[in-house]
């Protein structure tokens, strides 16, 4: 490891992390991640953004990327959820499978099922 960023990382502000999980449309356990604005304060109200991810074949990891990333809306003030729905590549192939033709169907109720339970946390609602 290196510590040459170290003086730019301290310029970057990233927003606290929960994760949570709710029963989705099939049953089965939905993960999910509520990222909150950078430098967030209670007593404020944060504009959402709800990043869903593409396919539904691929998933929301816990991750850093350059692309969709979750801390990158947080740092411009949005509280950002990320849902992880059955039919993503996180919950293995035959999920992946089940959802094939059906991507209005089961991954919507579930991404919507997320959202509302998300909406529900202290510091949104």
């Amino acid at each position: 490891m290196t510590k040459m960023n170290d003086d730019r990382m301290d310029q970057v502000h990233m927003g606290k992390i929960d994760s949570f999980s709710y029963k989705g449309e099939n049953g089965r356990t939905v993960s999910g991640r509520l990222i909150y604005p950078a430098d967030f304060d209670p007593s404020r109200k944060y504009p959402v953004t709800f990043l869903i991810h593409g396919g539904p074949q691929t998933s929301h990891l816990n991750e850093f990327s350059y692309r969709w990333n979750p801390q990158v809306f947080a740092g411009a003030g949005y509280a950002v959820i990320t849902i992880d729905y059955p039919g993503s590549t996180g919950y293995g192939q035959a999920y992946t499978d089940a959802v094939s033709g059906d991507w209005g169907g089961v991954p919507y109720e579930d991404l919507m099922g997320g959202l509302k339970r998300a909406l529900k946390t202290d510091a949104l609602s």
